[in-house]
Order: C-alpha cells, then sequence, then structure tokens
C-alpha cells in the first residue's frame, strides 16, 4: 500500500489496469485501500470518484466528492471545492451542504487564513450492499453478462467461503476452488491450477453458481492475496499479448512486382 508518490503511481496503474478488464469493483476497493493508507492525497481520491461516477455508484461518489472537498480547501483549491460540494448536491438533491458552501466563503473571504477548514468527512467503510447480502448466502449463481468473474471471486474472499465457483461458458467450463476466501486452485478440462485460472481471466459470458464445502481443498496456488494474484495474471496476458508479432505485410509494388506495369 502507497506510502510514498511512487507508490501510489503504481496502485494507479494497477487501478487502470483492473478497469481495463472491466474490474470497477476490484479497482475502487483497491483505490479505498489506498487512501485508508493515504488519506490526503487528492489523486487517488479523484480516480476513485470517477470510478464511482462512471458506474453509477451514487452514495460511494457522494462520499469522494465530500472528502474531496475537505482536501481542496486544505489544498487552496476553492473552485475545486466549490464544484465538488455542487456535485454531491446534483447526485443527491437531500443532501444538505449549506453549512460546508458557508464555511467555504467564509474561506473566500479570507484566503490568507484557511485554518480551521471543513470537519472532516467520516469515510464510509462499509462493504456495498451486494456484497453485505452475499456474505447471507450458502449459494450464489448468475449471469457472468451482468457480473465480472473477479467481482465473484471477491465477494468470496469477502465472505472467507471454503467452496469452488463453477463456470460454464461458450467453449469453457472449469472451476475455481478457495479455502477461507483465497483461490486454491482453478481446473478446466486440460489445464490445471495457475494454468487454468488464465483462461479464465477473459471470460464475460456464461453462468456461474458458488457452493460451500465443508472440507479444504489441496493448494495447487499458493497465494495470500486474490487481487495480488488476479493482476499478475493480467500482467502477464497483456505481456504476451504485445510480444505476439503482428502480421507482415508485403507489398508487391515494392517487392520488384511493378516491371509489369512498365511500358
Amino acid at each position: 500500500m502507497p506510502t510514498n508518490l511512487a507508490d501510489i503511481k503504481e496502485v494507479l496503474v494497477d487501478v487502470e489496469l483492473l478497469t481495463k478488464y472491466r474490474m470497477f469493483d476490484r479497482a475502487l476497493s483497491l483505490l479505498e485501500t489506498a487512501i485508508g493508507v493515504s488519506p490526503k492525497n487528492i489523486e487517488l481520491r479523484e480516480r476513485a470518484c470517477s470510478i464511482a461516477l462512471e458506474q453509477g455508484w451514487r452514495q460511494k461518489a457522494i462520499e469522494h466528492l465530500l472528502s474531496l472537498s475537505s482536501l481542496y480547501i486544505e489544498a487552496g483549491k476553492l473552485e475545486q471545492a466549490n464544484s465538488a460540494l455542487l456535485n454531491a448536491k446534483r447526485l443527491n438533491p437531500q443532501l444538505s451542504i449549506t453549512s460546508r458552501l458557508s464555511a467555504l466563503k467564509d474561506i473566500e473571504r479570507q484566503p490568507r487564513h484557511p485554518g480551521g477548514g471543513l470537519p472532516p468527512v467520516p469515510q464510509n467503510l462499509a462493504v456495498s450492499s451486494h456484497y453485505a447480502m452475499a456474505r447471507s448466502r450458502a449459494l450464489l449463481t448468475g449471469d457472468l453478462s451482468c457480473f465480472s468473474l473477479f467481482d465473484i471471486i471477491q465477494v468470496i474472499e469477502n465472505s472467507r467461503i471454503t467452496g469452488y465457483l463453477s463456470i460454464q461458458s461458450p467453449g469453457l467450463t472449469g472451476k475455481i476452488y478457495f479455502n477461507e476466501g483465497l483461490i486454491a486452485d482453478a481446473s478446466t478440462d486440460l489445464l490445471r491450477g495457475i494454468p487454468a485460472l488464465k483462461r479464465f481471466a477473459e471470460v464475460s459470458t456464461g453462468y456461474f453458481e458458488v457452493e460451500k464445502s465443508v472440507v479444504e481443498y489441496k493448494q495447487n496456488i499458493q497465494t495470500t492475496s486474490n487481487t495480488s494474484l488476479i493482476l499478475d495474471i493480467l500482467r502477464e496476458l497483456d505481456e504476451e499479448r504485445s510480444n505476439e508479432s503482428p502480421p507482415i505485410e508485403i507489398n508487391l509494388d515494392d517487392a520488384g512486382e511493378t516491371d509489369s506495369h512498365i511500358h
């Protein structure tokens, strides 16, 4: 987790990789974990806010906008602070921001003495509601076109489930096994372990089902963090794609075949 600028840049790079694969819940979770370590970092908070806004997660967006307003004031960015408050109000017209706007106006009148700004906004550390509901269930089923596979993995991790995630997708069927929420193994018809898990990385259609188990599975995949494991796999897939040689295009005219056109 970030303790300096380099760490923060690394988190932001990982967030971009997660959003590239449409793992928005996990990207926001990573950002909020980083914010917990570096609560004054505006860049982390702005990225979290933008993801929440893009995905239509109003409450999360409002929380980050209110926090941003305080951070902007501390940084002397009063116009941005005002904009953040108004955007929060647009998302929830019932939200009272009168006292915050009044405090902001007082600061604008005394720009050289910005001390005693707005009180910090308590952070809502609760997990999102669909994760909370998932914790109370012994069985999950659904359509992979509606849920990211890695969001489902996060539900399993948060719930510390020992069991398996069964996946049926066009051209690919298999399971991912978990011990206390951490990935222990994966299998398809032909592959096992990490190679099998990599096959699931880009699955976006089909159906899934989660079942609990009373016994643990053999630990064929060693990890202490599903997020780190997933990021490693996504990086490998990106590297494999970048190393693929593009097709060679031959221009016959450039290869000396133009002689036939010379009269």
